[in-house]
């Protein structure tokens, strides 16, 4: 079987450390120009997938185009809600420092949309994952500290799982990967079932 040829459509480096971290060493990176400014008033799960949707779009159009050859191409949408609310990335410092004081000694759900396109079949396949992540208590100085690091800056709810942002985490219901923004065990299932891995 050749080596199956996956196309990451996002910028974001742990997506990628997801995918090799699984054995996936062939990985294009390649970066949608989808303007990401659905209304926040969607439901968050037709927000998060319709946002990877479009991302994918571009993408599949820009490699048609160029009769470029791939196995998958993955997009993705992560974002979090609380209180009924979709929470994406933070404005600025301010708005990162004001998200986790609410998020602390609270439970927030994290959802990933993930929209794939196979060159081979044609086919498009939609998949959408849930995480309840629970926030223990944070004194302000901590989260202070942590925004002016810069971390949280480019996070969905402005906290990074796979960094320092770990610490505020005091537990976890489903799938850890997703909170990261690749919700790899349902990733993996649907390759495979493709007879991509």
């Amino acid at each position: 079987m050749k080596e199956a040829i996956i196309v990451l459509a996002s910028q974001s480096p742990n997506r990628l450390k997801l995918l090799q971290q699984i054995g996936l060493k062939n990985v294009i990176v390649k970066v949608s120009n989808f303007e990401e400014n659905l209304p926040k008033t969607l439901p968050v799960k037709e927000f998060v997938i319709e946002t990877a949707k479009g991302k994918l779009a571009t993408i599949v159009e820009e490699m048609k185009k160029k009769e470029e050859p791939y196995s998958v191409i993955i997009a993705c949408d992560t974002v979090i809600e609380f209180n009924g609310e979709i929470i994406g990335k933070p404005a600025d410092a301010n708005d990162a420092v004001e998200t986790l004081k609410r998020l602390r000694k609270n439970t927030h759900n994290v959802y990933t949309g993930m929209a794939l396109h196979y060159q081979e079949t044609d086919q498009y396949e939609e998949l959408i994952e849930k995480t309840v992540v629970h926030f223990g208590d944070i004194p302000d100085r901590v989260i202070e500290e942590y925004v002016k690091s810069g971390e949280p800056l480019k996070k969905a709810g402005s906290y990074g799982i796979g960094e320092f942002g770990a610490v505020f985490v005091s537990g976890i219901e489903g799938c850890m990967p997703n909170v990261v923004g690749l919700p790899l065990h349902r990733l993996h299932q649907a390759l495979i079932a493709k007879n991509i891995l």
